[in-house]
């Protein structure tokens, strides 16, 4: 009886040790993970500068049709947060104003944009359709960087077809490595790099917020051209959640 008892005690203690392992893993899996999705927030106010409770502001994707709504609080603000980099619509409207419009809104890797709208005097039914303006330029956070565009990648010459490669054009970024070995698919060629002064082969490398860092700090993955929409290269003052790297940041999506 003792011997059975001791037994069962064991079997209880290993099942809750089992538990909290499974637990710590799946821990780890989330923590690992970076965001590379970005957000666009700002203020929607009347002509004379007041704020516009009650609104509703509609970002929709231009490829995809998809939607989301919110509603600004009492100061007129509104937050999209998780947003995927491609480009969107953004619009607001509320009881007796025109409804507001604005196209081309083009959020990149890991971009938080600050949009504001002003709202005039009219009917729901009139509309202010906003098309040409001057570039957006990101305010939300201190993030120092710059986003290498699919036609860039497409169309300008690539040595091994190598997206990390293409980190050139940034000014941040100097190749230090031979470049017998910028080709596709070597990892080690392919991490040679120094960003804004930091250690050659001191950089961390994302897929769609996904770490894909070896221990001699190299992307195990050297995706295809067609295979990346962006590629987002950040000097300095990032996030905290990318952490892990004393050099710089590439993210793809």
């Amino acid at each position: 009886m003792v011997l059975s008892n001791s037994i069962e005690k064991l079997k209880n203690l290993s099942r809750r040790f089992a538990a909290l392992a499974a637990l710590g893993c799946l821990s780890a899996i989330l923590l690992m993970a970076q965001s590379y999705q970005g957000s666009v927030r700002g203020t929607v106010t009347d002509s004379t500068g007041a704020p516009v409770p009650n609104a509703k502001v509609v970002l929709t994707n231009d490829g995809t049709g998809e939607a989301r709504s919110t509603i600004t609080g009492g100061e007129g603000g509104y937050d999209f947060e998780i947003v995927v980099p491609t480009t969107y619509t953004l619009s607001a409207e509320a009881p007796n104003f025109k409804k507001f419009e604005r196209k081309n809104v083009t959020i990149a890797a890991q971009e938080h944009l600050t949009i504001d709208m002003q709202l005039t005097i009219g009917t729901v039914s009139e509309s202010v359709l906003v098309t040409e303006q001057v570039p957006l330029v990101e305010t939300s956070d201190a993030s120092q960087g710059q986003v290498l565009d699919n036609q860039k990648l497409s169309d300008l010459p690539n040595l091994g077809r190598n997206p990390f490669m293409m980190a050139k054009l940034t000014g941040t970024v100097v190749e230090v490595g031979p470049p017998a070995y910028n080709r596709m698919e070597d990892q080690s060629g392919s991490s040679m790099i120094s960003i804004a002064g930091g250690p050659v082969r001191g950089n961390n490398y994302l897929i769609d917020g996904i770490p894909i860092t070896d221990f001699n700090n190299r992307a195990i993955i050297v995706p295809s051209l067609e295979a990346v929409q962006e590629v987002k290269i950040q000097a300095n003052t990032y996030d905290a959640e990318m952490a892990r790297t004393g050099g710089g940041m590439f993210n793809r999506s």
